[in-house]
């Protein structure tokens, strides 16, 4: 598997995924109900403190421990809201204009603020559209001794998922490595991601590990188990990649292609055609864009609809530096594969094209489309994208 699917923040929104602190206290201007909410110990000493200055004798000594207790009361809100940090209205700011698509004016906004803070270095960083600036700020924010560790992770992340589309799978590995560890038991994220940076440099029994670390309670669980099978399909264990296939499909139809595959694969080994075409007529219905079916097709199993794909579709071949983000819908050693991958996105992409690496024996061709000014409008086109059930990676200018 040239480039292994993956998942980018599933189910969170953009303050979730940005890994920023939930809304701050607003202190005494939103009351105690809030504090508490925090459950920290000064969310409940004031919220004690609430309840002592109830008047429940008479109204006079009521009123007085009301008067001498309010003082401390603000007091302390005051002292929660430096701990937990209010709000910054340039960050709420910067927030509203990316919820609207406003990806200029947002970036205009954090690139002229004059506060400064971990949060606004990241927020500079997801929108900005030079890779280089994008590493050094992420690598700023989350160096940052004010950090959260919900930011560290998602810059960490974010990082790591750029090394990986642009191949460098090392570096994903190591960024990714600290959050993979046993005291991050719920990191699945992280882990499936480390996972797949593994087994993108070969490390198969490390990839292995790592996978199934995965625990099967999280969304992570039905994309591990589907590379799981392909992991032990290419080592030779065709029981147990059966069984993590089967696992997948039960788990999230929506991997079946992945999980499908591979149970192709060992019916034709099992000289199973009956089993074989069954598979193959689910891919063609369910996964009609699938690489999987490509690959079928390339081997012989299924005529594609147009055998002469590869002699109609004159492909634009590129090999210099990229000079805008672009989507990645595949990686192939074999250009006739990348071909038909093209074929079966061309009503769909723009600017649909090759990227040549020659550096690499045998050269790897890229299928890569569109061009965006920022990572944050290249997200948005590979969600909108996913939704179709089109899977892309980024690809940041540059090499």
């Amino acid at each position: 598997m040239d480039a292994p699917p993956g998942l980018c923040g599933r189910g969170e929104g953009p303050r979730a995924a940005a890994g920023l602190p939930a809304r701050g206290l607003r202190a005494v201007r939103l009351g105690l109900p809030r504090l508490w909410s925090r459950g920290s110990r000064t969310a409940r000493r004031l919220h004690v403190l609430r309840i002592a200055t109830s008047p429940r004798g008479s109204p006079r000594r009521g009123k007085h421990m009301s008067k001498r207790l309010t003082v401390a009361l603000i007091l302390l809100a005051s002292f929660a809201a430096t701990v937990f940090g209010a709000p910054d209205p340039v960050l709420e700011r910067i927030e509203a204009l990316w919820l609207k698509t406003s990806y200029a004016e947002a970036a205009d906004l954090a690139n002229g603020a004059a506060a400064a803070g971990p949060e606004l270095d990241w927020w500079q960083a997801r929108l900005s559209d030079d890779p280089a600036r994008f590493q050094e700020l992420a690598l700023m924010a989350a160096q940052n001794p004010a950090a959260t560790p919900a930011l560290k992770r998602a810059a960490a992340l974010a990082r790591a998922r750029e090394h990986f589309a642009a191949g460098r799978y090392q570096s994903a590995e190591g960024l990714l490595r600290p959050f993979a560890e046993p005291d991050e038991p719920l990191d699945s994220e992280a882990k499936l991601w480390w996972g797949m940076s593994l087994q993108a440099t070969g490390e198969a029994r490390a990839a292995t590990k790592a996978l199934e670390a995965v625990p099967d309670t999280s969304v992570e669980y039905p994309i591990s188990q589907a590379l799981l099978a392909d992991l032990n399909l290419r080592a030779q264990r065709p029981r147990r990649a059966r069984e993590h296939a089967q696992k997948a499909l039960e788990a999230d139809a929506d991997v079946g292609a992945i999980a499908l595959g591979v149970l192709e694969q060992l019916a034709r080994a099992e000289e199973d055609l009956d089993a074989s075409r069954e598979i193959v007529e689910r891919l063609q219905r369910d996964y009609p864009r699938s690489v999987e079916l490509t690959w079928v097709r390339a081997a012989g199993i299924v005529q594609a609809e147009q055998t002469d794909d590869t002699d109609v579709l004159v492909a634009e071949e590129r090999s210099g530096p990229r000079r805008t983000f672009s989507l990645q819908y595949g990686a192939f050693r074999d250009r006739a594969l990348a071909l038909r991958r093209m074929r079966q996105l061309e009503r769909e992409v723009q600017d649909l094209h090759l990227e040549v690496d020659r550096e690499q024996s045998p050269a790897l061709y890229r299928v890569v489309g569109g061009s965006f000014g920022t990572r944050a409008q290249t997200e948005r086109a590979r969600d909108a994208l996913a939704s179709r059930g089109i899977e892309a990676f980024i690809l940041a200018p540059g090499r």
